[in-house]
């Protein structure tokens, strides 16, 4: 049999308010889960997105929630002695108070995200799958292929991919014979013999100079003229090493174009010209061209080193000018639809970007179905550009940091543009690429506001607020953001103490009646719109002080209205007594 005075302590405010907040979170959580409110992105979310609506449920409706148990113990129990021990009622609110301030200020964050990836990954997989319908019913397979595997990153075990997974393998093997071409092979490593890029060890033309004499007496007349030119490149010129370097690159390039290669290099004539092809697309900087005949020859010759260091060695600088179609399956993260940037460019003019889904990494993001609109200075219209899939890299250079949007695609196993830039207008020189003023991170930042800056946490608000008012983002909108994160956890407590005040004043004088009992059901419904006026009125105030003040003085004033509220409501809870 339980004590008296544990009776008493479970039956006490503190535990009324404890039970009360307990049990309606499971019956929100339960409901939820029963009756989410909107249907789940993909069936494969159903039980996660039925979770977050529950768990985003809670954290709305605590502060109805928690006004309701603190006024419940007034309607059910004797109340002679609550007001002669202020600190516990007040100790509850306060506590309430602070696990609303954590669930809003941490948690509200996380399960928002979390609604958000689930919406996004279902849009940008029902945005996949159309594609992949309409390029298999084109017979355009290996592009189909591409977005058929975005759709496996997301839902792999998704029944209705498996029909088309095999249709497409049996008509891409198809035209690989039809071509005469076997399936492509892998062309990630390299072989033990290759040894190491070409372009490693130089740091001085001298240098350079010697280890092209070395690879001459080795007859390895690539890598000797090669060596040779990049002397040429660093000595000064009309040194000796200048001369030197000129010499060394003739005589080496004389026995490369000899019509009887050395003991060591008796290749077919075949393997020859395409070697020498590769070569001086390689020396003319046509890196693209260069990879592919090069790779060719890997595939060819394996035991060559020469012919994989130099594949090794383009593809290196192909990634400077355009990607390839296979990075898109593997960069499947945080993934936004319809995300759009206004920016600044070099020339004082503006660009326009809007990406059907945008793929953000921390070091570089990927986009599909990229159109851009470029304007000059006055706001005319230069030009327009689309691009199926772009990528988007961080550029460190003299002048700044910048962002590189590279806008043609490439088949890493084949010579095959899956995807080039259209122009429409005045072109720039280097047409398979936008640069833009602006620091990579800064970029995130703006992506992330496409999300909403109710999604973005503090510390991202502070920097966005601090950073994109240069890039066209208004520093009004992050600042009555904080302002908002700021003031409702702070504000909350003074109004809980006022609903103390009002529980006593209201509480009944005589055993309350049946009616009563439904109370903990109709307070917070009562509660819950007396809090929505509550956050539209915070919302109000702090896009105000956002237009005349800076943020340390709208954080100042916050921290002074919700103290001197909280003095008040003090004041008022001790003249019950």
């Amino acid at each position: 049999m339980a004590k008296p005075g544990m009776r008493v302590a479970l039956l006490s405010p503190q535990a009324i308010f404890c039970y009360y907040i307990v049990l309606s979170f499971a019956a929100i959580v339960v409901f939820r889960l029963i009756s989410p409110g909107s249907p789940a992105p993909l069936d494969i979310y159903t039980a996660s997105w039925a979770l977050s609506q529950g768990i985003l449920s809670c954290i709305s409706l605590f502060p109805a929630l928690a006004m309701t148990g603190l006024i419940i113990p007034f309607g059910f129990f004797s109340q002679a002695a609550f007001l002669d021990r202020l600190f516990r009622p007040v100790l509850c609110a306060c506590t309430a108070a602070l696990i609303y301030s954590a669930l809003f200020l941490l948690a509200l964050p996380l399960a928002e995200g979390w609604e958000a990836d689930m919406r996004y990954q279902g849009d940008i997989y029902q945005e996949s799958w159309g594609k992949v319908q309409d390029f298999a019913a084109q017979e355009e397979w290996d592009k189909a292929s591409r977005f058929l595997a975005v759709c496996e990153k997301i839902w792999p075990e998704n029944p209705a991919l498996d029909s088309l997974r095999i249709q497409i393998s049996v008509e891409t093997d198809r035209s690989w014979r039809r071509e005469g071409e076997a399936p492509p092979a892998s062309t990630g490593e390299t072989p033990a013999e290759a040894g190491p890029p070409v372009e490693a060890g130089p740091l001085d033309a001298a240098q350079a100079l010697r280890l092209s004499e070395a690879a001459f007496a080795e007859e390895r007349y690539y890598d000797a003229h090669w060596l040779a030119t990049l002397a040429g490149r660093l000595a000064r010129s009309g040194s000796m090493e200048a001369q030197e370097s000129v010499l060394a690159a003739s005589r080496a390039w004389n026995e490369i174009s000899s019509p009887t290669p050395a003991s060591r290099e008796v290749e077919s004539g075949r393997i020859f010209r395409m070697k020498q092809a590769a070569y001086e697309a390689m020396v003319a900087g046509d890196w693209i061209r260069a990879y592919y005949r090069f790779l060719e020859l890997a595939d060819l010759t394996p035991k060559d080193p020469e012919a994989v260091q130099f594949r090794d060695y383009c593809q290196e600088q192909v990634a400077g000018i355009a990607f390839f179609a296979d990075e898109l399956e593997m960069a499947l993260g945080d993934i936004l639809s319809g995300a759009i940037f206004s920016l600044p460019t070099g020339d004082y003019g503006r660009i326009v970007l809007r990406f059907g889904a945008l793929t953000a990494g921390t070091d570089l993001a990927y986009g599909l179905d990229m159109e851009a609109l470029l304007f000059d200075a006055a706001g005319g219209l230069r030009s327009r550009v689309e691009a199926p899939s772009v990528k988007i890299v961080d550029r460190n250079l003299d002048t700044g940091p910048q962002v590189c949007i590279l806008l043609r695609t490439l088949d890493r196993a084949g010579e095959t543009l899956l995807g080039e830039p259209v122009w429409t207008g005045q072109a720039p020189m280097d047409s398979a690429l936008i640069m833009l003023d602006l620091a990579y991170e800064d970029f995130l930042l703006g992506a992330d506001t496409r999300r909403g800056v109710a999604n973005m946490s503090l510390a991202e608000l502070f920097a966005a607020h601090r950073s994109l008012g240069r890039y066209g983002f208004l520093p009004q909108t992050f600042q009555a953001e904080i302002c908002r994160r700021i003031a409702e956890p702070a504000f909350l407590l003074p109004l809980l103490i006022l609903c103390l005040v009002a529980g006593w004043r209201l509480r009944p004088e005589k055993q309350p009646k049946l009616p009563a009992f439904f109370m903990p059901v109709l307070l917070p419904i009562v509660g819950s719109g007396f809090i929505q006026l509550y956050r539209a009125l915070i919302k109000l105030a702090g896009v105000s002080l956002s237009l005349y003040l800076d943020p340390g003085s709208t954080v100042l004033c916050i921290a002074l209205g919700a103290a001197a509220l909280f003095i008040l409501s003090l004041i008022l809870l001790a003249v019950q007594k």
